[in-house]
């Protein structure tokens, strides 16, 4: 009930700021894009193509906290959720956290389809 509130909220959100209800697509920033990896049992999720690559490619994701609100700039949420759009895990994140930002969940049994969505304080609602 509060990830589907939530989830709701994110969608006003990035309504109201960037005049679309829904999240920007996978891609369309690799540095707001958020990469799953499977271990066992184990499933994270990190942000931007620089944490996902060990820096090899693309930037990580700030995350930024100030005294100054001009200068936050952070990851606010992830979530992942299934192929029929359940929740199977979410996070807030504060802005003095270090980067990359992360979750990390337990991996779902039965080779479900699992699809990330982060929320930028800055730049709105990805996929």
């Amino acid at each position: 009930q509060e990830c589907s509130a939530i989830k709701q909220e994110v969608s006003r959100r990035h309504e109201a700021d960037f005049g679309q209800p829904d999240p920007l697509p996978l891609f369309s920033s690799t540095k707001h894009t958020p990469y799953i990896t499977v271990e066992g049992d184990l499933s994270t999720v990190l942000v931007g193509q620089g944490a996902a690559t060990h820096g090899a490619v693309g930037a990580v994701h700030p995350m930024n906290g100030d005294d100054d609100p001009a200068n936050v700039h952070y990851i606010e949420l992830i979530y992942v959720e299934d192929q029929d759009g359940n929740m199977l895990a979410m996070r807030r994140l504060q802005p003095a956290e270090t980067a990359p930002a992360r979750l990390e969940f337990q991996t779902p049994a039965g080779g479900t389809v699992m699809k990330a969505f982060l929320y930028c304080n800055l730049h709105g609602w990805h996929q």
